[in-house]
């Protein structure tokens, strides 16, 4: 399924970015750029993020 409709960003992107340790809108923003033009994804990409116990803080010391 397409999450971020302006960069054709899938879930299953989303879901191997978040392997390899990205668990925060900004890295995957920074990834991916899904979330980085109009913004309406965010939700959606908040919402797979806090998935499995992760947070979708805006600012994270850790990158993926």
């Amino acid at each position: 399924m397409i999450v971020c409709l302006c960069f054709g960003v899938n879930n299953r992107a989303i879901e191997q970015l978040k392997e390899q340790g990205c668990d925060t809108l900004r890295q995957l923003q920074n990834k991916c750029q899904a979330g980085s033009s109009c913004g309406a994804c965010i939700p959606e990409l908040k919402k797979t993020l806090q998935e499995n116990g992760k947070k979708a803080a805006q600012d994270s010391s850790r990158s993926c």
